[in-house]
């Protein structure tokens, strides 16, 4: 039986999100920041984080084939938006995390933004 995209993309969060929490990061699945839902909230803990709180937006992609632009522009999107209200800090940065490359066109556009 295949897992359904959404139990395959669940599953590759969970481990994407256990991996993160034994390297020390603080890890917080599903969060809602600035009206957008976010796969993972993830935190350096307090004591080793620079004074205001690095936070990273973490979008997870468990995808065949190389992503597209759309995912970095939409993850650009919510670091900056995360950014401007300040809900969760202003020191925000942006991963995508896949088992898949990104398209030149992405991985331009990645550098471009600091994703």
């Amino acid at each position: 039986m295949e897992l359904s995209s959404y139990a395959k993309g669940s599953d590759f969060e969970d481990r994407v999100s256990r991996l993160l929490r034994s390297v020390g990061y603080e890890v917080e699945a599903n969060r809602r920041v600035a009206g957008s839902q976010v796969d993972l909230l993830v935190a350096i803990p307090g004591e080793l984080s620079f004074p205001g709180r690095l936070t990273y937006l973490v979008e997870c992609k468990d995808e065949k084939y190389p992503l597209g632009v759309q995912v970095v522009r939409d993850t650009s999107f919510r670091v900056k938006t995360a950014r401007e209200t300040g809900e969760v800090g202003r020191h925000v940065l942006g991963w995508i995390i896949s088992n898949s490359d990104l398209t030149q066109d992405a991985k331009t556009a990645a550098d471009r933004d600091g994703i």
